[in-house]
C-alpha cells in the first residue's frame, strides 16, 4: 500500500486493540506537546 498519509498496520492475529489504544495515547501526547 502507497500513500502519502503516514499509517500503522498489524500483520499478526494478536495485540490489534493494545496496538490501538497505544497509538492513540501516543498521538494524544505528542498533540498535548505542541499546545
Amino acid at each position: 500500500m502507497q500513500t502519502d498519509i503516514p499509517y500503522i498496520t498489524n500483520q499478526g492475529r494478536k495485540g490489534g486493540s493494545n496496538v490501538a489504544a497505544s497509538v492513540i495515547n501516543a498521538l494524544t501526547l505528542l498533540a498535548r506537546e505542541r499546545t
